[in-house]
């Protein structure tokens, strides 16, 4: 942890209340951003600097102008909680606080690099040791970035209603899922308990000897025989039976057929599993 660890510049995130009176007014809203006040001292410390080399063999950039925009920086804390920037978890202003910082760029100077020690020297010093040591350094442009404006944003409001929304559209498409599997694992009970094959009765499957199963029994058997994707077919497949009209082509009936078939196969399966103690055949995709 470094306690040494200063701001560049701390900032007032408060809104005065001609601001307030403003945003009220609708001149300004915070999901666009306010702007706070900066002092010309504010504007006037450069934040932190950039290097672009000066050869083109080295970078294909070459900045005019300079802008960033930024929504957290290291280098800049909030006026009181400096404290914060103790933390190694939590450097300077974070995306948590809501603030859009835009940084203007202006070269400096010219300086080198020493690759080997990552030293910046200005010019003099390194023809002085370009001379002495019978090397060349690269040059770069120094580009110092101050703070030019600061927007004040309903950020982190904006994310807790995105996670909400978020959280109801999972609910709803859980629900929506339980419906459709509840509706499916109802129609194919039916279907199996006509052929024969299930029964609610405890009488008539008491009496069975195994030759019919316990409904209950099935729908556990399918759970942990079958994919969520090979259920989720099964679900389509039987939605796509109950929009077939009453009066059926050729086609349509020997689809009806084959779902008809598809449903006596897994029953018929089950009912082995459960006479035999053994898993179905069943793999999973």
């Amino acid at each position: 942890m470094n306690r040494n660890r200063k701001p560049a510049l701390s900032i007032d995130n408060s809104m005065s209340a001609a601001l307030t009176a403003e945003v009220k007014d609708g001149k300004y809203n915070l999901d666009d951003g306010v702007p706070l006040g900066l002092s010309k001292g504010d504007k006037s410390k450069i934040i932190y600097r950039k290097y672009e080399a000066v050869s083109d063999n080295i970078t294909d950039t070459r900045h005019r102008e300079w802008h960033e925009v930024l929504v957290a920086h290291e280098k800049i804390s909030l006026l009181g909680m400096e404290d914060r920037l103790l933390d190694d978890d939590i450097v300077g202003i974070s995306a948590d606080d809501g603030m859009i910082l835009k940084f203007e760029g202006q070269p400096e100077q010219v300086v080198c690099i020493d690759h080997r020690s990552m030293r910046v020297i200005n010019e003099d010093q390194a023809e002085l040791e370009e001379e002495a040591m019978g090397i060349e350094y690269v040059r770069y442009t120094e580009w110092g970035f101050r703070l030019v404006e600061v927007l004040l944003t309903n950020g982190p409001e904006a994310r807790q209603r995105l996670a909400e929304t978020y959280e109801r559209q999972k609910n709803m498409e859980q629900a929506e899922m339980f419906t459709s599997m509840e509706e499916f694992f109802s129609s194919m009970m039916g279907r199996l308990e006509q052929m024969g094959q299930v029964t609610n009765n405890p009488q008539q499957l008491a009496q069975s000897a195994n030759s019919v199963l316990d409904p209950h029994k099935v729908m556990q058997e399918m759970l942990k025989t079958q994919s969520p994707e090979q259920l989720k077919a099964m679900i389509e497949m039987q939605g796509a039976e109950e929009d077939i009209v009453p009066e059926a082509s050729a086609e349509e009936l020997a689809d009806d057929a084959a779902i008809e078939n598809a449903l006596e196969g897994v029953g018929s399966d089950l009912l082995e599993s459960a006479t035999t103690g053994k898993k179905s055949g069943r793999s999973k995709k």
